[in-house]
């Protein structure tokens, strides 16, 4: 496996993600995506054929494919000002528990 970069893309793994990816349909994109997010805490461990550089691929693949959301990952961080009801910056959105 190579790399060849720093960003989650820049290697063998993620690009092999990307081509199988781009020959599934919709239903079996869910399928295969449900299927790395379940053997997420389990990566890397023997007999589990998911390591973490796949599991951040497929969640930056599923990032962009929100409406916006390429510019949005390609602008330089920043941090949003502070309002009175919340001192510092937080998300709008709660990722269900």
């Amino acid at each position: 496996m190579g790399t060849w970069g720093s960003h989650p893309f820049a290697g063998d793994g993620a690009q092999d993600l990307i081509d199988f990816m781009a020959k599934r349909n919709d239903k079996e994109r869910r399928k295969e995506f449900h299927e790395i997010f379940e053997a997420a805490p389990h990566a890397g461990q023997p007999h589990v054929d998911v390591f973490p550089e796949d599991i951040v691929a497929a969640a930056l693949l599923i990032a962009l494919s929100v409406p916006g959301s390429s510019q949005r990952l390609d602008e330089p961080t920043r941090t949003r000002p502070a309002t009175a009801s919340s001192p510092t910056s937080t998300p709008t959105w709660r990722p269900r528990p």
